[in-house]
């Protein structure tokens, strides 16, 4: 599953390095996915909805690839019924039909049931698609009417799939000014548990029948993510800034609820409940006389915490800033993460046995869901970097994958481990509810959020300690978008009064009834609302749009945003903002039009600089941008420190 998934984002990255033969592959693939047989192994509507995507993006031309999808799918469609026409009852003699006579049965039952209709039905149910025009040429339906219902149901799959793809396409170019994929995420953390029991079921009922292949898949795929990270992060790869970006943003996500949750499910993870889960499951395999299995839990828990612990000293990988004022071990890897998955990782290895056989994979998706939740916790208080985390639960599996396959590669004990699963959920249960109940007002205090400062002095920002600050702004992939090119010291309501006093307003607060108003036609800037931006994970601070009256030149009106930093200049710790100003134009996409940034960021600093006419306000050349070569109309930064209310 994971190489289809490899080979399907390859072919939808090289669509969009190649659009000129876009239309040509999408008509070959979705011709695949109708023609009977094949399109059981052809994810065509996964490429459909990614096409979409790129359509949304503006890399491929809608019209263009609708028509080839359309017409893949129709000569599919039509190839399959041609088959079942020709051929008829000799179809059944045939080995694949011959293999699983039940396809072919429901197929039928399925022809019988909606009649001509089930040709257009089929084409949106996966289980019946390629086998309904082969049961409708085979039981005699009319080339009139089959092709009737072949094209309408073309028509309509297509936009289909390719409109949800669109929707995720704009909604990245959207993105790319909300410096994140913040649906993407949200989505992901609320279709966690589901996400989770669907993939868990999916892979060990596709790959346990073949006996060691699914414990050395999550052997391998456990060390690649183990030793990518790693390589990552003593490189100081992008994920470095990635882990930075979504530490910020989660921890403007955080609320009292929200917090006192995400403790309870840390906790779950710490040594007391553990340690608890650790003895029951060993009493019980030394009461049993289970020894081999008693040999392998105790090489389980006690080797893991070892290379933690050896990993954590030797490295020195720090906590995130605020988290270390109060714990006193290293970060990498996250202990959490990792001695959790090989602790409910491999009692899941114990206990699958003893469950009936389409049950098995429940042990496994229930401590995935555990365990993902630990993960996540450890990020959403600000514990642990993403690195740590990912390294945690990579390290965690490998080690258990490793053990599952010694284990099966010797004899058993002969010992049936029945009533293990419920020694460990009620050392769990007992352990895990006397740990919250005693443990969370103490843990709230632990985990509160804290802000760490930096200091500079006031001279030595103007004389060069700006450049101490970051030049561009990041999103939550760690990708560095448009320059920065405004620093501000003071304070920032100041600030804002004055702009407002000189003719800037704050622009239409972005919710979901004003967010209709981008499907307006021909509509103007002032009625639009502006999307928010994120830098390292936080959003803007102030967002302001000037007037033509504001002092600010012809041509479209300018948008300043700035984010907060760490730093503080001294003597009175004067907060630093960072941010960037530039003009602010209507970008038009089909059917949806919304403001945008342009990228004249020294014509915007510039007209700001005119704006403010302070003498404390003083450009600057900053070389990190002008040398960028994709930043052609940057390299102006201005260094603004209004003068302090009496």
């Amino acid at each position: 599953m994971s190489s289809d998934i490899g080979l399907l984002h390859q072919l939808v990255s090289w669509l969009g390095a190649h659009p000129g033969w876009a239309g040509l592959i999408v008509g070959a693939i979705t011709c695949a996915e109708a023609l009977a047989f094949v399109g059981m192994l052809v994810p065509g509507a996964t490429l459909m909805i990614g096409a979409g995507a790129l359509v949304g993006l503006g890399v491929l031309e809608f019209w263009s690839i609708f028509a080839w999808a359309v017409g893949g799918a129709v000569v599919g469609d039509g190839v399959s019924y041609w088959i079942g026409h020709r051929y008829k009852d000799r179809l059944r003699a045939l080995r694949p039909l011959r293999e699983r006579p039940a396809l072919l049965e429901r197929g039928e039952a399925f022809f019988h049931r909606h009649g001509g209709k089930s040709v257009l039905l089929a084409r949106f149910i996966g289980p019946v698609r390629p086998i309904v025009p082969v049961v409708a040429g085979m039981l005699g339906m009319p080339p009139s009417r089959f092709y009737l219902y072949n094209v309408l149901s073309a028509l309509a799959w297509a936009p289909a799939h390719l409109l949800p793809g669109m929707a995720f396409g704009m909604s990245l170019a959207l993105a790319g000014q909300v410096a994140g994929r913040l649906a993407l995420l949200l989505g992901v953390l609320a279709l966690l548990a589901w996400l989770t029991f669907w993939l868990v079921r999916t892979l060990y009922r596709a790959l346990q029948p073949r006996g060691l292949t699914l414990p050395v898949l999550v052997l391998v795929a456990g060390v690649w993510l183990f030793l990518g990270v790693l390589e990552d992060v003593l490189s100081a790869d992008p994920l470095v800034y990635v882990g930075q970006s979504l530490h910020h943003f989660l921890q403007q996500l955080r609320t009292p609820l929200g917090d006192r949750v995400m403790i309870a499910l840390t906790e779950l993870g710490d040594a007391t409940v553990a340690l608890a889960v650790i003895a029951a499951v060993l009493g019980w395999l030394l009461w049993r006389r289970a020894w081999r299995d008693a040999a392998y839990w105790l090489a389980a828990v006690g080797l893991a915490e070892l290379a933690v612990a050896a990993l954590k000293v030797g490295l020195h990988i720090p906590r995130p800033d605020g988290f270390a004022a109060v714990a006193t071990s290293y970060s990498f890897p996250s202990g959490h993460a990792s001695m959790s998955t090989v602790i409910y990782g491999f009692l899941a290895v114990l206990v699958a046995p003893a469950l009936r056989a389409g049950w098995r994979w429940l042990a496994y998706a229930l401590a995935a869901l555990l365990v993902g939740g630990i993960a996540f916790s450890r990020l959403y208080l600000g514990a642990h970097w993403l690195a740590d985390v990912m390294a945690g639960v990579g390290l965690g599996s490998a080690w258990v994958a490793a053990l599952a396959i010694a284990r099966r590669r010797r004899a058993p004990d002969g010992v049936p481990i029945t009533g293990l699963a419920a020694a460990a959920a009620a050392a769990f249960l007992v352990a895990g509810s006397w740990h919250v109940a005693t443990g969370l007002e103490r843990d709230l205090q632990r985990y509160a959020v804290r802000h760490s400062t930096r200091q500079m002095p006031a001279t030595g920002w103007r004389d060069g300690g700006w450049r101490d600050l970051p030049q561009f702004r990041r999103d939550l992939e760690g990708e560095r978008e448009q320059p920065l090119n405004v620093q501000f010291a003071g304070d920032l309501a100041q600030l804002r009064q004055r702009l407002l006093s000189a003719g800037w307003r704050a622009p239409l607060a972005l919710t979901p009834q004003s967010a209709l108003r981008w499907l307006l036609r021909d509509p103007s800037l002032d009625q639009l609302p502006v999307l928010p931006q994120l830098n390292g994970g936080r959003y803007e601070a102030l967002l302001l749009i000037s007037d033509p009256a504001a002092g600010t030149g012809p041509g479209a009106p300018l948008v300043l945003r700035l984010w907060p930093t760490s730093m503080r200049l001294q003597p009175g710790a004067t907060p630093l903002w960072v941010g960037t100003v530039s003009r602010l134009r209507l970008r038009s996409l089909p059917l949806l039009s919304f403001p945008q940034s342009d990228d004249h960021y020294n014509e915007g600093a510039s007209a700001l600089l005119r704006a403010l006419a302070d003498r404390d306000t003083t450009q600057v050349r900053s070389e990190a941008q002008a040398r960028e070569p994709e930043c052609q109309r940057c390299g102006i930064l201005l260094l603004i420190a209004l003068p302090q209310n009496p």
